[in-house]
């Protein structure tokens, strides 16, 4: 199977005339996932467990480079072409998602555009799925992502606390830099979190949570030590900041 994704990034294959205009294999597979939301390409088919493809191919580098490289043909990253979908109805289609999503967060170098709205802008559709309906302040809000801010009252977390899960290591991973503990502070992500740990009733959930919050709440006084994992404080992984 490794050898499989490895060579489906480089597989040139012909053109497709209804998806898009390159001969990449991996182009026109993330355009008909896309098209088969709606099933705009094949009436009959949604291509859905393609989303389990993505998550194949990002388990390696060359898989990861290339959801976050600007493809020739027109000018996108892929990843921004599926993250959309990380709210979708179908389970399989959303938990492929969330998975490729994670899976790109493992390329630390990258953690500047994958948080750049004017780029990626990845944050919002990982925190989305981890946020419920208007639970915090304004003042706090007005700092978040604008995706998440003023959600209507009906807004539901995501049910399924394996993705939740995913969702949070991916969280867990762009704390892994001190360029992304930074962003997520300033986008206030700490308070998303703590209104999702209120409510939150699976073990592993609650611990990926209270491991972002220590290491948003950590001192970062020595820039030497900028990727350790501060300790946690003594009063506990939640306070107000």
């Amino acid at each position: 199977l490794d050898d499989v994704c490895v060579l489906l990034c480089a597989l040139r294959v012909g053109e497709m005339p209804g998806i898009c205009n390159s001969e990449m294999a991996l182009d026109q597979l993330t355009d008909v996932f896309v098209l088969g939301m709606e099933r705009k390409y094949n009436k009959s088919a949604t291509f859905t467990f393609l989303a389990s493809v993505f998550v194949d191919v990002t388990n390696h580098g060359v898989g990861r480079r290339y959801f976050l490289e600007r493809t020739a043909y027109d000018g996108r990253m892929p990843i921004t072409k599926i993250m959309v979908f990380s709210e979708c109805a179908d389970p399989i289609r959303r938990a492929g998602v969330d998975s490729t999503m994670k899976n790109v967060c493992f390329e630390k170098e990258r953690h500047r555009d994958l948080l750049d709205p004017d780029e990626t802008n990845m944050l919002p559709y990982i925190l989305l799925p981890l946020c419920g309906p208007g639970e915090i302040d304004l003042e706090d809000m007005e700092k978040m992502p604008d995706e998440v801010q003023l959600l209507s009252d009906d807004k539901q977390r995501e049910a399924d606390p394996v993705l939740r899960a995913t969702l949070l290591e991916a969280v867990n991973l762009l704390c892994s830099t001190h360029y992304g503990r930074t962003t997520l502070r300033n986008k206030a992500v700490y308070y998303i979190i703590r209104e999702q740990h209120k409510v939150e009733t699976d073990e592993h959930c609650i611990e990926l949570s209270e491991r972002v919050v220590r290491l948003l709440v950590g001192d970062e006084s020595d820039e030497t030590a900028a990727d350790a994992a501060p300790a946690e404080t003594a009063d506990g992984p939640f306070e107000e900041i």
